[in-house]
C-alpha cells in the first residue's frame, strides 16, 4: 500500500467512525447508538486494527482502539457507548495529526522493509501499557504472601524497570540531563543503544492532569538537549484517575515533538 492510499484510508475511516458519532439517538432514558451503526462499528473497529497493524507493526495505537471498544460495550445492553466512540475517534484523529506532523514517517513505515527502529520503541510502549496488569496481578499472590505494592513513584519506577529489564540489556538509570532554567534533574531510564529515554510519574493529589503537564514539558525541553535521546517516553501511572482528560494530555504532550525529538505519552490504566 503506497503512502498516499494509506493516508486515504485512515481519513476515510475518520470520517466513518465520526459518523457513526453523530447518528447516535439521544432520549430521557440516555443516549445510544444509531440503528444498524453496532455492526459498522465492530466492523471499522477491526478493519482499522487491521490497517495499522499492516503500516506500523505492533504499535499502541491499534491497543487503544481495541480498549476503548472493549470498555464501550461493558453496560447490561452490551452496546457500545458515546464517550468509547468519541474516544476511537480521537485516537484516529491522534494518529493522523502525528502523521501531518511528520509525513515522511508514513512513508518511511511503509515503503521501507527496515522496521529496526521501530520495534524498540514500540516495545517500550506495550510494557508502560500492560504496566496496571501486571501491578494488579501482583496483588494477588498465594497464601497471603508479601508482594510490591504500588504506592508511590518510587515504586512504579521499580516495577517499571524490573519490566524493561525483560526486553533491554543496557537501561542507565537516573542520569543526569542537560542544564535548563539553571537547573539539572536525572532521568529515570536511558535505553542509550537505542537514543529512548523512558520518564515514568505517578499521579497523586496535588499531581494531577495540569502538574503532570507542567513537569513533562519541562522535561521535553531538557531532553532536546541531551545528545543521546531521541524518543521520550513519558509513562504516567494513573491508579486513582486523576487525569479526567487522558487522551488529551497525550495528545498535548505528543505535539510537543520537533526539533529531533519525538515524544510519546501514555497515562494508564
Amino acid at each position: 500500500m503506497e503512502a498516499e492510499q494509506a493516508l486515504a484510508e485512515i481519513k476515510r475511516y475518520e470520517a466513518e467512525f465520526a459518523a457513526i458519532l453523530s447518528r447516535f439517538k439521544r432520549g430521557r432514558d440516555g443516549i445510544w447508538i444509531g440503528e444498524g451503526d453496532d455492526p459498522k462499528l465492530r466492523q471499522y473497529v477491526r478493519e482499522i486494527i487491521d490497517l495499522f497493524h499492516e503500516l506500523f507493526g505492533k504499535n499502541n495505537y491499534s491497543q487503544q482502539i481495541s480498549d476503548e471498544f472493549n470498555n464501550g460495550i461493558t453496560n447490561y445492553t452490551g452496546s457500545p457507548s458515546y464517550k468509547s466512540v468519541e474516544n476511537i475517534v480521537s485516537v484516529v484523529r491522534a494518529v493522523l495529526t502525528r502523521l501531518n506532523r511528520n509525513p515522511g514517517l508514513l512513508l518511511h513505515k511503509v515503503n521501507s522493509p527496515d522496521t529496526a527502529n521501530t520495534g524498540p520503541i514500540n516495545e517500550v510502549l506495550e510494557l508502560c501499557h500492560r504496566f496496571h496488569e501486571v501491578a494488579r496481578q501482583l496483588t494477588h499472590r498465594r497464601e497471603k504472601r508479601p508482594t510490591l505494592e504500588i504506592n508511590d513513584e518510587y515504586d512504579a519506577q521499580d516495577l517499571l524497570h524490573a519490566l524493561l529489564r525483560i526486553r533491554f540489556d543496557d537501561i542507565r538509570a537516573e542520569e543526569w540531563t542537560p542544564s535548563y532554567g539553571g537547573g539539572s534533574s536525572r532521568m529515570d531510564f536511558l535505553l542509550k543503544e537505542h537514543s529512548v529515554v523512558v520518564e515514568a510519574k505517578m499521579s497523586r493529589k496535588g499531581l494531577g492532569a495540569k502538574e503532570v503537564s507542567d513537569q513533562l514539558i519541562i522535561d521535553v525541553s531538557r531532553y532536546r538537549e541531551h545528545a543521546n535521546c531521541k524518543i521520550l517516553v513519558c509513562f504516567v501511572y494513573d491508579p486513582p484517575g486523576l487525569i479526567k482528560n487522558a487522551r488529551g494530555v497525550e495528545r498535548d504532550l505528543e505535539r510537543l515533538s520537533g526539533n529531533g525529538l519525538e515524544v510519546r505519552c501514555l497515562i494508564r490504566p
